[in-house]
């Protein structure tokens, strides 16, 4: 929203205004993520997956959960669409927002700064929306 940078101000401040003023949009959930343990045994060697625990005191925020495995479907002509072999292959990708992350590198005029953040976003794939 301020100094130099290549994105539309203009789309930024409206998509704000709908977010945080009109209140539209994805509401997300809240909650945290928690190892699963093979036998209960609680060492890395043992991790076998990673639970949600919706809590609305969370610091995980989640507007989808992610698909383990696709759907089979069909193109236009009626050909199956080749799915990845592995459950989630390429499907995922995740980023990093280290922007603003402490009070002395934020802007004297940003009153709501970034804080930290990992966002993990969906790939499109065949036909299906992102």
């Amino acid at each position: 929203m301020e100094g130099e940078n290549k994105f539309n101000k203009v789309n930024i401040v409206d998509q704000l205004t709908r977010i945080k003023i009109l209140k539209q949009g994805p509401k997300p959930e809240l909650g945290s993520l928690d190892f699963v343990y093979k036998n209960g045994n609680h060492s890395r060697e043992n991790i076998t997956g990673v639970k949600w625990i919706p809590s609305e005191h969370g610091k995980v925020k989640i507007i989808e959960h992610p698909l383990w495995a696709m759907e089979e479907s069909l193109d236009e002509e009626g050909n199956p669409i080749a799915l990845p072999k592995e459950p989630m292959k390429d499907l995922y990708v995740a980023g990093v927002d280290g922007i603003d992350i402490g009070q002395s590198q934020t802007s004297d005029y940003t009153k709501d700064p970034s804080d930290f953040c990992i966002v993990i976003k969906k790939r499109v794939y065949g036909n299906q929306p992102p």
